[in-house]
């Protein structure tokens, strides 16, 4: 027996986890060298101390309440905070199991270090808000407005949490001075603009801009750094107007430098990551383009009348088509986009067709048919093959002319090559895509790690506890009869080592349930209702599901599960409900899974995504699915996870 309890210390004490054992005081009991190397306090020290003392969440009320608690759950599944002898904090999930001993309660708890978790999940929560915003910017820069720029500016600045960003066109004077000749820009709340400042609104770059900065830019490099970082000349300017950390990145027209996009931080000294320089980076190319754009339009706007009208509607490329004879007029701006020799082609209306891709074809005749004789709105984007072969997108947008009896005489409208849009577009998909991709492998980590622990839980310390359960009873059976002490200590060791055993039940259970392994996600949900209704007598749950489901993927099926398991463990703590329904069933090709309760809810003007519902909302998006629910009055609370039933081909590393 000796042994077998130096081989429980043994395992306990080469986990990787912190573990502890707590009174009801909250006193430290016991812990193994895992919560000795992660806190940096000693053994005796940790000894000393209560679970208050490394908590920096907890005090004694709270305590107090956590174990009142514990008996109506059992094992208990949370996240909450440490900290170090030396003050850090950093945060861990903890598993908890309540059992008795000697007459006595204790806790144990096992702690886990998720400081990496947390920070792959900004990391990834930054990126996907980096695409976001990106996307955002593009789709503002397309809008034919005179606030597209303002508008892309702001979702940039949200993007990157700067306190400052701004866009300035520069100009080459006749003595070579370079100049802003126009600005824009967007400040954070109490963040002071920079170029209301006299000298940014027309005065000379050499004069209130360091020299270095203009080279650096000229050769199409960013300039950036900490203001501690930068030589004396750049810390005087920008201590000036009170900047730590500045990225300015340069904007290229045609070919030729003709401005710059930065970002000021106010507020801290800060190292510009890598995906911000990327970010802005893009931004700039899209504003060269963009920028470009908006030089050509002005320049056509001064152009003869019928050039100017068609650029007042397309602002790129016109054309004019007549219905009479068939002609049809291109700006020299259509035949570059068109690919074509404005000598040779023939520019007729059947010409245009033979320009559309053979595909898009019919669905373009359509567009001018449905716009010509019907009063339909002709927008439309589309494929067309230069006589090289290769394929540019396009958007055509135009307008029927109609004569004083209202018969459509022709059209007139523009065209605007938008394959780099497209393109964008086809990048930022792909983008989120990539996090998608790393979502579902960051699940399959965690789901992997929950169903190893699980299975070391009770592989290794199930069996060791039934072993000492057997060895037990043995000595009680040989020797008990002779001494009513050891019978005494013997039967405490049994129900201690029962406790134990159950509480590695318990806690395998919420890690990594084994009947959703053994028997599948029908039966993995009817167990979890069926426990949930033994724990909570007081509630009533029916539960309806179809006698049988596809065969899902094993994300799928833990996201089902574990939207079932979050559901009811919060209406047990928050909905004071006396009724739940849970129910599975097909909706055309989705599998859709719903609770509802009629407790309590929640008010709707103050609904936010709390971190279970942010989570189930994760895990359905990364399997092309999604989580929705709502609160009716303030009475009872509905939520549903939607999946769909052919999910799509996932990457082979995911």
């Amino acid at each position: 027996m000796q042994q077998e309890l130096q081989l429980t210390q043994a395992a306990v004490e080469q986990m990787h986890d912190s573990l502890f054992l707590l009174g009801k005081d909250g006193c430290i009991r016991s812990v193994n060298r895992a919560a000795i190397r992660n806190l940096g306090y000693t053994r005796q020290e940790l000894l000393q101390m209560r679970v208050m003392d490394i908590n920096p969440d907890a005090d004694k009320t709270l305590w107090m309440k956590h174990w009142e608690r514990m008996p109506q759950i059992g094992s208990w599944t949370f996240e909450t905070h440490h900290r170090r002898k030396g003050g850090e904090i950093f945060p861990v999930e903890v598993i908890s199991s309540r059992f008795w001993y000697g007459g006595r309660e204790y806790l144990l708890s096992i702690a886990r270090d998720i400081s990496q978790h947390r920070k792959t999940e900004a990391l990834l929560e930054r990126r996907l808000q980096y695409v976001t915003r990106l996307s955002a910017f593009s789709r503002g820069l397309l809008q034919p407005s005179p606030d597209a720029i303002p508008c892309a500016l702001k979702h940039l600045l949200e993007a990157t949490v700067a306190s400052r960003v701004y866009l300035a066109q520069v100009g080459d004077t006749p003595d070579q001075v370079v100049s802003i000749a126009s600005s824009h820009e967007q400040c954070a709340p109490a963040v002071e603009p920079r170029f209301k400042e006299p000298e940014f609104q027309s005065g000379s770059l050499q004069v209130s801009s360091p020299q270095r900065w203009l080279r650096v830019l000229r050769q199409n490099q960013p300039v950036l750094g900490l203001v501690d970082d930068l030589p004396a000349e750049e810390q005087a300017c920008l201590l000036e107007r009170g900047v730590l950390s500045i990225l300015i990145m340069p904007i290229w027209i045609d070919k030729k430098w003709g401005g710059y996009i930065g970002l000021d931080d106010v507020w801290n000294k800060r190292d510009w990551l890598d995906g911000e320089v990327d970010v802005l980076r893009t931004a700039a190319e899209m504003l060269g383009v963009y920028l470009s754009h908006e030089k050509a339009e002005t320049t056509l706007r001064n152009s003869e009348q019928r050039l100017s009208e068609a650029q007042r509607i397309a602002h790129i490329g016109s054309w004019e088509w007549c219905l009479h004879d068939n002609s049809l007029v291109w700006s020299d701006e259509t035949y570059r986009i068109f690919g074509v020799d404005p000598d040779r082609f023939v520019t007729s209306y059947e010409g245009f067709l033979e320009c559309v891709a053979p595909d898009d074809r019919e669905r373009v005749r359509a567009a001018v048919d449905a716009a010509l004789w019907e009063g339909a709105v002709y927008s439309i984007d589309h494929r067309i093959q230069h006589p090289d072969g290769s394929m540019r997108e396009v958007h055509e947008q135009g307008e029927v002319i109609f004569d004083g009896s209202n018969n459509p005489l022709g059209m007139r409208g523009s065209v605007q090559d938008v394959t780099r849009q497209k393109e964008t577009e086809q990048q930022l998909q792909q983008l989120l895509k990539q996090n998608q991709r790393l979502h579902r492998r960051s699940m399959r980590i965690q789901e992997d790690d929950r169903k190893r622990l699980a299975h070391e839980l009770h592989d290794e310390m199930g069996q060791l506890l039934s072993a000492i359960k057997m060895d037990v009873a043995y000595i009680q059976k040989k020797w008990g009869h002779n001494s009513t002490e050891l019978a005494s200590v013997t039967a405490d060791i049994q129900d201690i080592v029962f406790q134990g055993i159950q509480g590695i039940r318990e806690i395998t259970q919420r890690l990594r349930p084994p009947m959703l392994d053994q028997f599948g996600l029908l039966d993995a949900i009817q167990e979890l209702v069926d426990k949930w209704r033994q724990r909570n007598r007081d509630t009533k749950i029916s539960l309806s599901m179809v006698d049988e489901i596809p065969r899902l993927s094993d994300l799928q099926e833990i996201s089902l599960y574990r939207c079932v398991q979050e559901g009811l463990t919060n209406i047990s703590r928050h909905a004071q409900a006396d009724y739940v329904t849970v129910s599975l069933r097909f909706e055309d090709e989705w599998l859709v899974l719903a609770l509802e309760d009629n407790g309590r809810g929640m008010d709707p003007a103050s609904t936010h995504d709390g971190l279970g519902l942010y989570g189930l909302k994760q895990r359905a998006e990364a399997v092309g699915g999604a989580v929705c629910c709502r609160s009716v009055g303030g009475q009872g609370f509905w939520l549903s996870m939607v999946l769909p039933l052919a999910p799509a081909k996932l990457d082979g590393n995911d």
